[in-house]
This record gives structure tokens, sequence and C-alpha cells, in this order.
């Protein structure tokens, strides 16, 4: 995940997923809600040009209105960061009311870029798993947001770019626990 995907297309759908789940809108509330952690898989920004899919919330067309009607506190609260505020970062979802009260979130940042091949990558990412593990160990319900998905067997951990992927042996950790996955 990196800051400046944040609020686009894909975020709405993934927040209203998280939304409903854990019954924080007031048409799901059952009284079963699920306590939720968020593991960002934070990556520094690259500076490309895609995350800019944020049209459906800074036009204000008709056609983008439907959106809106499926939460519109989401769409709203998603408005002021992308299109009001225009600070596209992860913090800004954890500070505003897009996720439950209560969320436990993990959001260092993993990235190799101050450290060579070898057994110093392995060490960060143990560290940085550990971390996210503890973070997390009372939520029922974990969101992991990789910036590039689940790795296939052609990608290693260790690569420069293996921090943005969550990996089978990283989900397994939560899994044992008993915690129920969402990997977007």
């Amino acid at each position: 995940m990196q800051d400046q995907y944040v609020g686009d297309i894909g975020d709405f759908g993934k927040y209203g997923l998280l939304r409903h789940l854990t019954g924080m809108r007031d048409d799901d509330a059952s009284g079963d809600a699920l306590s939720l952690g968020v593991v960002w898989y934070r990556f520094p920004n690259e500076g490309k040009p895609d995350g800019r899919l944020t049209g459906y919330l800074c036009n204000p067309a008709a056609k983008y209105q439907r959106l809106r009607e499926c939460d519109p506190e989401l769409y709203d609260e998603l408005r002021k960061i992308v299109c009001e505020k225009k600070d596209r970062r992860v913090v800004r979802v954890q500070k505003g009311e897009i996720l439950p009260e209560g969320t436990l979130y993990y959001d260092r940042c993993l990235s190799y870029e101050q450290r060579p091949p070898g057994p110093f990558r392995e060490s960060a990412r143990k560290s940085w798993l550990e971390d996210s593990l503890e973070a997390t160990k009372e939520a029922g319900l974990v969101f992991v947001d990789p910036d590039n998905g689940i790795a296939s067997e052609n990608v290693s951990a260790w690569r420069k770019n293996g921090p943005k992927y969550v990996f089978m042996e990283d989900l397994r950790k939560f899994y044992e626990r008993n915690q129920s996955l969402v990997i977007y």
C-alpha cells in the first residue's frame, strides 16, 4: 500500500466491505461484529501515475452519486481526504471515521531501500511481521493490504520489491491464531 493510492476506487470497495463485515454501518448491526485489525504493507510512494482513480469522489456527476448511495458516510470521508484536504495518506484513513472505532492498525513502512541483499532484509521483514502480529493480536478479522497482492512462487521476499507482496507464510501466522483474513 502506498500513500498515493489512498482514496482511489479500490479503497471505496475494500473499506465498504470492511465496514459491512464489522457491523459499522447502521443497517449492518447484528451484535456479532468482528473486531478489526489492519496491516498496511506500506511501501514508499514510487511516484507512478497510477492511483489516480479518484474521479468518483471529486467529480459531482450524477453517475458517481450512485456510488455514494452505497455508503454515504464512507464516500463523504474519502471525499474530504482526496478532494478537500488533498492529503492522501494512510494516517488520514486511520484518523477519520472510515473504519470502526477501536480498529487496530499496523502501518510501519516495509522497505529494503537502506538494506543490502541477504540477512539484513530477512531480519527486517521478520521483525516487521512479528510487530504486525503483535499489533493485531486482539482482532477477530485482519485486513491485509499489500501493494501488489499475494506473491506467486516466482517472487522472492528478499528482492527489492518483496515488501510489495504478502506471502502465504505471512498469512499462515494470522490463520493459525484463528483470525479471519481479508486480503486485498
